[in-house]
């Protein structure tokens, strides 16, 4: 610790320094060390240094080293004085406080600037990001979320960058007349052109709306119908009633009446409803064993629902006989290239007669298709819609009791299996009973080859429910290879549609 008098002088700004040729009792340099301060009292002369090594710190010059550098000593004058030199040391409190490491300036933290730096760095990239962000934003979605200006309706409205020319000239848009052609008169077994088919048609189309619970308020579903008699009988589509709770027709004339299920067929999709009403208009039925490929047919029917009831398009006959497979079944159908659209099934396919020869039932929608629909010829859906009236259900018609798919002869090869119908699904009992299993592969119906799911209804078809008719199975085995053929005989199953 220094004493009171030095730090009263240096609060005075002014220096302390003994007597010349004296030093005053308890005097202690501000050089010495705390060892040195603590330590004995050197006595001080001219002849020698002061002590032997107290002054490890001068001013201005750091780690003082006695043995190596000349010493100094405090002469007459009162000033310090290097032996054998003029040179004096004038002593101050400047010097002192360089000297004192205490009064060193702290040097700043190096981490905190750091750390300062990489935050304001990383602060920096995100504002970045989040402005390069904004601004793909707007010019990606800029021009959707523009807004226009509301419209002028009031035919005041003028563009700044257009010509305008002062209106007042009287011009009359001369709308000309229709040239009255004289249209051939409607005769019964003539051809007639499309807008006689169409309004001999149209009023034997109605529409069909389907409501179930839970959509009680809109409809569930929506088609197309086709009245074949005066006391309401109408045909439709299975697929179109499926699952309703209330039908409700909707005529050309515009009334609504309510329509109660005679009977349906899910096989042959087909379904006959009854109106109570007895003055309509019932479709001219036409035969359509006597189409030709190439001949003009009109597709008349609601596509997408009673909002575009009666529309009429028109094509023609692509192809006969289109067999289109379902997992249960097979059914031959008409291909034509009219647009047949969702609401359009249940209506009427008519020849350029007038005549209802298919009632429209299918569309392949898929990518790649175009232009292909199909129909259920009138030949073949007749005698199931006399049936569904006569009986509410299909009878006579007989089933084998299984699903399948055609194995052909390509990949019979390539899978070495015999070719015929692979069975899917088995849903006669005597036929899991007898041993017939998934995955076998029907070779032959009563020793008569088969191939594909024509060539069996053709001989299944041809027998009445109960009839017993064998079949020869192949069933593919790892184990024994050299016999896997076998023969089964079952009963035919009455088909009712269920």
């Amino acid at each position: 610790m220094m004493d009171n008098n030095y730090d009263k002088n240096r609060e005075r700004g002014q220096q302390e320094r003994p007597e010349q040729g004296e030093i005053p009792p308890g005097y202690r340099s501000p050089w010495q060390t705390e060892q040195d301060r603590d330590g004995e009292n050197r006595p001080y002369n001219e002849d020698r240094q002061y002590g032997s090594a107290p002054y490890d710190a001068r001013p201005g010059t750091g780690s003082y080293n006695w043995r190596s550098r000349p010493p100094y000593q405090y002469n007459a004058a009162g000033d310090w004085q290097k032996n054998g030199s003029s040179q004096r040391y004038q002593w101050n409190f400047a010097d002192y406080d360089q000297a004192m490491p205490g009064n060193k300036k702290p040097r700043k933290s190096r981490g905190l600037v750091v750390f300062a730096v990489a935050l304001l760095c990383v602060l920096s990239v995100g504002l970045l990001s989040l402005t390069g962000y904004s601004i793909f934003k707007a010019l990606s979605e800029g021009e959707a979320a523009m807004e226009l200006p509301p419209a002028d309706i009031s035919g005041d409205a003028q563009s700044p960058s257009l010509p305008m020319v002062s209106p007042g000239d009287d011009i009359t848009m001369n709308i000309a007349e229709k040239p009255q052609v004289e249209e051939p008169p409607v005769v019964p077994g003539e051809r007639m052109t499309i807008p006689q088919v169409a309004r001999s048609v149209r009023p034997s189309v109605v529409g069909i709306i389907n409501y179930q619970s839970g959509q009680i308020f809109e409809p569930f579903t929506e088609g197309s119908g086709i009245i074949i008699s005066v006391d309401g009988y109408i045909v439709t589509n299975e697929h179109v009633i499926q699952g309703a709770e209330a039908v409700v027709v909707v005529f050309d004339d515009g009334n609504e009446y309510e329509a109660a299920l005679v009977g349906a067929d899910a096989r042959t999709d087909l379904a006959v409803l009854k109106v109570d009403r007895d003055d309509l208009t019932p479709a001219v039925l036409g035969d359509s064993n006597e189409l030709e490929v190439g001949e003009t047919v009109i597709a008349i029917g609601n596509p997408g629902g009673t909002d575009l009831a009666g529309s009429v398009t028109r094509g023609i006959i692509s192809a006969l006989n289109r067999v289109v497979k379902t997992p249960y079944y097979s059914t031959n159908y008409i291909q034509t290239d009219a647009a047949i659209n969702p609401g359009n099934s249940g209506g009427a396919l008519c020849n350029e007669f007038g005549q209802v020869v298919g009632i429209n039932s299918a569309k392949i929608v898929a990518e790649g298709y175009e232009g292909i629909s199909f129909a259920i010829p009138i030949a073949e859906a007749a005698p199931i819609v006399e049936d569904l009236i006569a009986y509410g259900r299909v009878t006579g018609r007989v089933m084998l009791g299984i699903t399948g798919e055609p194995v052909s002869e390509i990949i019979a090869r390539s899978h070495n299996v015999p070719a015929g119908v692979q069975i899917i699904t088995i849903t006669s009992e005597e036929l899991a009973r007898k041993g017939a299993m998934r995955g076998d592969i029907i070779t032959h119906i009563d020793d008569v080859r088969v191939l594909d799911l024509n060539d069996v209804r053709t001989i299944v078809e041809s027998h009445e429910a109960g009839d017993v008719i064998k079949l020869t199975l192949y069933r593919q085995s790892r184990v024994n290879t050299s016999n896997n053929t076998f023969e089964v005989r079952v009963a035919l199953l009455a088909d009712t549609g269920e």
